[in-house]
């Protein structure tokens, strides 16, 4: 952009170092979190597209759904896993991920008595969300609390 437009560029470049070291603040974030953790694994009643958000900060996960998986209903014994493992675990957060009508996790919550929230694979983002000027920033942010909880 700076070669198309030069009378701007030097807004581009600091546009650039400061949206830099914002994601460097968030990456930090994770690592301070997990770094503190009391558990390192997360439960998700829901698919799973965060395998490489768990592999870079050293999270193991479990999960209703494979990746990005087609499936729309869990088997009775993967739910009763699940339950068995948050209950095992004393996990307090069973995580669904945005746009889901989050029927797994409202499921395995009944019976296990942790709290739901919502973790942004960041595939999606809520017209409610753009119109508010949500960013991939911020939304991260709001993961980062959400980890940090689901970690205590």
């Amino acid at each position: 952009m700076c070669a198309l437009d030069q009378k701007h560029a030097s807004k581009f470049n600091e546009n650039t170092e400061n949206y830099i070291k914002q994601i460097a603040s968030v990456d930090s974030s994770f690592k301070q979190i997990v770094k503190q953790a009391k558990r390192k694994d997360i439960v998700v009643g829901d698919r799973f597209p965060l395998l490489y958000f768990a592999k870079e900060y050293g999270l193991t996960y479990s999960a209703a759904f494979p990746g990005c998986s087609e499936q729309t209903e869990p088997s009775a014994s993967t739910i009763s896993y699940l339950i068995d493992k948050v209950k095992k675990d004393q996990n307090p957060v069973i995580f669904k991920i945005e746009l889901s009508n989050g029927q797994i996790a409202r499921t395995i919550s009944e019976e296990t008595g942790a709290k739901v929230l919502t973790i942004q694979s960041m595939h999606n983002v809520s017209e409610e969300d753009f119109n508010n000027g949500e960013t991939y920033v911020s939304i991260m942010r709001k993961n980062a609390k959400a980890v940090k909880e689901a970690l205590q």
